[in-house]
């Protein structure tokens, strides 16, 4: 049966789903309640020291989450299972382990049954729960689990921009009807996740980025250590606490400079699998077979899927935060809401473009190498999602999750607009930055990913050439960013350690900090190369611009006469070079 993923403020403020609200808040807390190891298991009855891989239940959110990166241990290992020899292993020192798939063409498709799993585990626990509501009240919430879905939190929608994050997606507790007929106060589910052990390692951080040391100060060059007993955080402050207006701030400034000009240049401009699926794009290793068509090349002035979706981690996570740190993004429960949009704006793009897929013959579609796929074997619509079962012997492909109605699933928009056209055009005039103008200054960068070692950032800044990592996004000068979600020194992850020479490419929309500084959007010449200062910042420190920054140019966009309205006949126009002609 199909039903609708709906918006999470339409699911936790809309008196029709109330039923819905209580299950999945119920459900999502028992989830996260459960304990890491199956009860049946030697280790858990403690009759056995050591752990075995088969003995983590792969239906507790801590093993869930671990898929994404830290500790590292594969996820829903069967006790009748070997580990093949073409496979990671343990004991292998050269070939790290790591089933994550970014900056390749399965990144869209890979986290597709990853929210699927999360949201089935969740329904699965909602069903349980209805059974024990009271009679009078058990026919509504048997019927509400059979309908509920995950929800989604769209970061690029207008409430999001007027108003940051939902407060529901922080607040300490929320009201809850529990089956014993009480509205209770619940501890909210959505807000963080407890670590039920030590995730990360304290040899790898000093004392002031210990989170058991006050005052906490976190480092933004290592993999966030976090004690079991501690939750995970946004935006930590010195209590190592969430500083929630620190973090809504970043997302509301973020929202209007990089979310909805991303997500409308993705929806108008990417037409093609490769453009739309991923940041950038690596050369195989020496002795593998290099594209004839530089990478670089393949991806221009369009922005991604994957960059607006690396933005939002930046953004939501922080300095020091979980979600901003791909090791241990999934350990926040927002990063499921995050990545659940992502699918939408995915299943929106699809029903845009139905006849784009991946393309299994692509010179640039291969990996290098995960838990179980081996380095340089090409990615296709039939490459295994691991470690995503569809049954006990067969995981998921992309071929297999391209249709969500067959995933019994669907979004609002979808079952509103059946027709692509109608259907773009609604989404245009919906993320449109500005629907008045018809010129639009864009700058597209290039940057060097793994270079640094951790996540970082290419900030952008108009007529201010002191700016560097100090200089607050708060600032009039600031016209938006390209956040690097790369992973940090602890990794082993193989595709991220392999891809010395990975890129990001991304784009910056100059035009609404261009209107704040009174530079004429008609003129060609109104903004020079000299004008635009470009700033690679992890935190609050400089990076070297050319360790990192491949290159920067800027262009015009014309929407002609016509421009609220017409969303076909578009021209593009090269202004300059910024990097590395300019010096920076």
């Amino acid at each position: 049966k199909i039903a609708p993923r709906l918006p999470i403020e339409v699911l936790m403020s809309n008196s029709q789903y109330k039923e819905q609200r209580d299950l999945f808040l119920q459900g999502f807390a028992e989830v996260q309640k459960r304990d890491i190891f199956n009860a049946s298991s030697l280790y858990a009855q403690k009759q056995d020291a050591g752990y075995r891989f088969s003995d983590i239940d792969p239906t507790s959110f801590y093993a869930v989450a671990s898929i994404h990166g830290l500790p590292y241990e594969p996820f829903d290992f069967l006790p009748t299972e070997d580990i093949k020899t073409t496979e990671w292993n343990p004991s292998e020192s050269n070939r790290p382990g790591g089933y994550c798939h970014h900056g390749d063409v399965l990144f869209p498709t890979w986290h597709r049954p990853y929210v699927l799993l999360i949201e089935m585990l969740i329904c699965q626990s909602a069903k349980t729960i209805a059974a024990n509501y009271p009679d009078d009240k058990k026919a509504a919430y048997q019927k509400a689990a059979e309908q509920l879905r995950f929800p989604y939190w769209d970061w690029a929608s207008p409430t999001t921009l007027a108003s940051g994050m939902p407060s529901f997606l922080y607040e300490e507790t929320l009201e809850v009807v529990t089956p014993d007929g009480t509205d209770s106060s619940f501890r909210n589910p959505l807000r963080a996740y407890t670590l039920p052990r030590d995730l990360g390692s304290l040899s790898l951080v000093g004392d002031s980025a210990n989170p058991t040391k006050r005052p906490y100060i976190p480092d933004p060059g290592i993999t966030v250590f976090t004690p079991k007993g501690y939750s995970t955080v946004r935006h930590p402050n010195t209590n190592y606490a969430s500083d929630d207006n620190a973090a809504s701030l970043d997302i509301t400034t973020q929202c209007s400079a990089v979310f909805r000009p991303s997500i409308y240049q993705t929806i108008h401009y990417v037409k093609t699998w490769d453009q739309f699926s991923n940041h950038g794009g690596f050369q195989p290793p020496s002795g593998g077979k290099k594209p004839t068509v530089p990478i670089t090349e393949n991806y221009g002035h369009y922005a991604s899927i994957e960059f607006v979706h690396d933005a939002v981690h930046g953004a939501v996570g922080g300095t020091g935060g979980h979600m901003a740190n791909p090791d241990l993004a999934a350990f926040d429960p927002i990063f499921f809401l995050h990545h659940c949009n992502v699918d939408r704006f995915l299943a929106i793009w699809q029903a845009i473009n139905p006849n784009a897929w991946i393309v299994d013959d692509a010179e640039a579609s291969f990996t290098e190498g995960t838990f179980t796929e081996e380095p340089l074997k090409k990615l296709t619509g039939k490459t295994n999602l691991t470690p995503f079962r569809r049954t006990e012997t067969d995981f998921w492909t992309s071929d297999e999750v391209r249709n969500i109605d067959q995933l019994g699933y669907t979004y609002p928009e979808l079952q509103e607009y059946k027709d692509p056209v109608k259907l773009k055009n609604f989404l245009m005039e919906y993320y449109h930055p500005n629907l008045y103008l018809q010129f639009h200054w864009k700058l597209t960068l290039t940057t060097k990913k793994n270079q640094v070692g951790s996540p970082f950032e290419i900030r952008v800044f108009l007529d201010k050439p002191d700016a560097d990592a100090q200089t607050p996004k708060s600032s009039a000068n600031y016209a938006g960013s390209v956040t690097i979600f790369a992973r940090g020194p602890e990794t082993k992850c193989a595709n991220c350690k392999a891809q010395k020479d990975a890129v990001v490419n991304g784009s910056v929309d100059l035009t609404q900090c261009m209107q704040r500084l009174n530079i004429d959007l008609n003129n060609q010449r109104s903004l020079r190369p000299n004008q635009i200062k470009i700033v690679a910042a992890r935190g609050g420190s400089n990076i070297n611009l050319k360790d990192v920054l491949v290159s920067a140019d800027y262009f015009i966009f014309d929407e002609g006469p016509g421009h609220n309205h017409d969303y076909e006949n578009w021209t593009t126009q090269l202004v300059g070079n910024v990097y590395p002609g300019n010096n920076q």
